[in-house]
């Protein structure tokens, strides 16, 4: 699946920022780089910090008019950019500019101008309500977004670059409040019935079940990966754990050997001593080859070498655990959480397409 997939793009209204915050986020286009020399230069252009992906859309088109009121491009710029700004960050600019991500940004600034011009369907409906924003709630927000900066003098920056004055942001928060607070509206009558709650709990049974498993620490003694074939190392790197094992069964406790090997003196290439705290037997992101020497040993037994991909490893284990599934009281408020979300979004996707459907939409 692709990783783009993943993500929503320009969706719901009610994630949309509320302005100054994108503000906070924005760095400077200077970018300190490495030469293939190693020499550290500084670059202005746009290939690094992904600039040059921006919309160049211009802002002052009219892209629709909703029941008479006009849309302009600006807006569906801003949001495109904010997305751009946060898939960068989140996958990185080369890929964006991979012919997967490209695709995807073809098709992002449809999404955004769909999202504007929902927007204002739902801001349109707000006198309708008689659902309104007052001067105190956008002074609480910009005292807010206020604390994301360094100092007021950054934060006016930030405003005179993003919204050009401080009127002009007053009004956008003005705007973006009030369209949240209809999405709140929109979300009424929400709630999540004892069958949906069982039946979320039953599908997602596995997020609420702990593998069997136990307390583990290991010393590990590493092998080289480029002698993964060499006999003689192995051999030899499996000597070194069979010492480690002898000293404990010669009466050392694992607890003051396992210490020694924390010690700054030991060859940190050569081993390591970790707590791994709680693994499950079949954790996922471990090693199987390691996890295949875990299950069969008892309460504060200490292995044989136990061969892996990194090296061998002597494993003690501790507060072992049979398999244990979290009784649906103990997760129930969670999940009811989480019912009632989707049901606010089935909500809010109704009543969104249905006044999109009832309005008078030309589209440029």
């Amino acid at each position: 699946m692709s990783k783009l997939k993943k993500l929503a793009a320009c969706g719901l209204i009610i994630v949309l920022s509320l302005g100054v915050s994108a503000c906070s986020s924005n760095t400077s286009n200077e970018t300190e780089t490495k030469t293939e020399a190693g020499a550290t230069t500084e670059e202005t252009g746009t290939e690094a910090n992904g600039s040059d992906l921006l919309s160049k859309e211009d802002p002052a088109k009219v892209i629709a008019k909703v029941n008479g009121v006009e849309v302009y491009q600006k807006e569906a710029n801003e949001l495109y950019d904010m997305q751009v700004a946060q898939l960068s960050a989140y996958f990185g600019v080369d890929y964006l500019k991979s012919e997967e991500g490209q695709a995807y940004l073809e098709s992002l600034m449809t999404s955004c101008v769909e999202n504007v011009i929902s927007k204002e369907v739902v801001y349109q409906k707000a006198e309708e309500l008689n659902i309104s924003t007052t001067d105190e709630e956008v002074s609480e927000m910009v005292e807010k977004e206020k604390t994301y900066f360094e100092s007021e003098e950054a934060f006016n920056e930030a405003v005179k670059e993003y919204y050009g004055s401080d009127e002009e942001m007053r009004a956008y928060l003005n705007r973006a409040i009030t369209v949240s607070k209809v999405a709140e509206y929109m979300e009424q009558g929400a709630e999540a019935t004892d069958e949906e709650v069982e039946a979320y709990y039953n599908e997602n049974i596995a997020n609420y079940t702990t593998g069997a498993g136990a307390n583990m620490k290991h010393i590990l003694v590493f092998t080289d990966s480029d002698k993964a074939e060499d006999e003689a190392h192995l051999k030899e790197r499996e000597e070194l754990a069979k010492e480690i094992k002898v000293e404990i069964d010669n009466g050392a406790s694992f607890d003051e050997v396992f210490k020694k090997y924390q010690g700054e003196d030991i060859d940190s290439e050569l081993y390591v001593a970790e707590d791994l705290g709680f693994v499950q037997y079949e954790e996922p992101g471990f090693d199987p080859l390691f996890l295949a020497g875990t299950p069969d040993l008892k309460e504060g037994e200490v292995s044989e070498p136990v061969k892996s991909s990194f090296g061998y490893h002597i494993i003690q284990a501790t507060g072992l655990k049979e398999e244990e599934v979290k009784p649906l009281e103990e997760v129930k408020e969670s999940i009811v959480t989480a019912v009632e979300e989707t049901e606010k979004n089935k909500l809010f996707e109704e009543k969104l397409n249905a006044w999109v459907s009832e309005a008078n939409i030309e589209r440029f």
